[in-house]
């Protein structure tokens, strides 16, 4: 379902799969070992490495954001647990702990690495005015952020 490349490790590829949670390879693809340790789901719909720590990766479930590093080896919940099936996660370049979460329909962000949460989904649903333009027109330089599709049957 979700797929994330390591910027700091060219040969670093996370998958998250639809019931097998999450599987990392070192190699470039070639092997994988699981990483479920503290993943409260296996089902991951989303995923997303950081760009400036190395081996550190958010993984978005049915059951909540998760954040691993390469320190502890084990998943961490981040927030309060209100969090649910969280389908994009994007890592904010500007700021360390800073994300941007889809969830429930709505657009999330924490500038704290998930200790507290603002709905900024107005940003996203408001029209922009006749005459202005948006504030960034470059695209990211690399990719960091996972995507999630909707499986069909």
């Amino acid at each position: 379902r979700a797929l994330a490349l390591d910027p700091l490790s060219p040969q670093t590829i996370y998958a998250g799969t639809a019931r097998g949670g999450v599987y990392r390879s070192l190699d470039g693809g070639t092997t994988w070992a699981a990483l479920h340790d503290g993943l409260g789901s296996l089902s991951v719909m989303s995923l997303s490495a950081t760009p400036t720590t190395p081996a550190t990766v958010y993984a978005g479930t049915v059951a909540g954001l998760y954040h691993l590093t390469d320190s502890d080896g084990r998943w961490t919940l981040l927030g309060d647990g209100r969090i649910l099936s969280v389908t994009a996660i994007t890592v904010d370049r500007h700021h360390v702990e800073g994300l941007y979460v889809g969830a429930g329909g709505v657009l999330l962000k924490t500038l704290d690495g998930g200790q507290t949460w603002t709905d900024v989904s107005q940003w996203v649903l408001s029209p922009t005015p006749l005459g202005s333009t948006p504030t960034e027109k470059s695209a990211p330089s690399s990719p960091v952020t996972g995507h999630s599709t909707q499986e069909r049957r």
